[in-house]
């Protein structure tokens, strides 16, 4: 099935990874209880979110396995990106109960977006209009405290 010295590359370890953490909240967002006469849960949103996410995943894994081998890429280097990520994620919930949702998603997503390599002044616009966007959308139109 695979030629030998097959290594993965971050495009198949990420779709994986990102089509089992799909396919875990499709099924989790499933036991969500519905409300009555057939309206929708608070389960559409994380089983829509679970769908696109498994989608995404099997599309970087048909990517790799699509590119000829002189654009494969081994993961080395990667973990120092995965761990700072994992640490945004781990601080996340204590940050937002020091700061509030509002500073704590602004300063997670412009963090991210840093390990992206972007600039970083367009960094932290893209993470405060982003966590703009989300307040506005959630807080004010939806009627969901944050």
């Amino acid at each position: 099935m695979f030629k030998s010295g097959w290594r993965p590359n971050r495009s198949f370890i990420y779709g994986l990874a990102f089509s089992a953490l799909g396919v875990f909240t499709f099924v989790v967002s499933n036991a969500f209880p519905g409300l009555p006469e057939g309206h929708p849960g608070p389960g559409l949103f994380p089983l829509i979110m679970g769908a696109c996410m498994s989608l995404i995943g099997l599309a970087l894994m048909v990517q790799y396995r699509s590119q000829d081998d002189g654009n494969k890429h081994s993961m080395v280097g990667d973990w120092i990106s995965i761990g700072i990520l994992l640490l945004i994620l781990i601080v996340f919930p204590w940050l937002r109960n020091l700061a509030g949702f509002p500073i704590a998603l602004a300063i997670s997503i412009s963090g991210v977006a840093m390990l992206l390599k972007i600039l970083h002044w367009k960094a932290i616009i893209v993470g405060t209009s982003t966590t703009l966007v989300v307040f506005l959308l959630f807080n004010k139109l939806l009627q969901v405290p944050l």
